[in-house]
């Protein structure tokens, strides 16, 4: 692939800091943090089968812990 592919990636990780340029590529993945769940952040939990709400930090792995609830209505 040539450089040109990416010329458009590259003005957007001019603007921003690493974390937050990595924060924003996971808010677009599909893949992150949605579980069973069609809400992001929010999958059935393993053991007693609430469903468990958590986001992620912009800096390392971890994620803040919101609770467990009965149900995903957000009525």
């Amino acid at each position: 692939m040539q450089i040109e592919t990416y010329t458009k990636e590259l003005e957007e990780m001019q603007k921003v800091t690493k974390e937050e340029y990595l924060a924003s590529l996971r808010r677009r993945s599909s893949g992150f943090s949605r579980g069973v769940s069609k809400y992001r952040g929010v999958a059935r939990h393993h053991h007693n089968g609430r469903w468990e709400a958590r986001i992620g930090r912009v800096f390392g792995n971890k994620y803040l812990y919101l609770g467990t609830y009965s149900s995903v209505y957000l009525g």
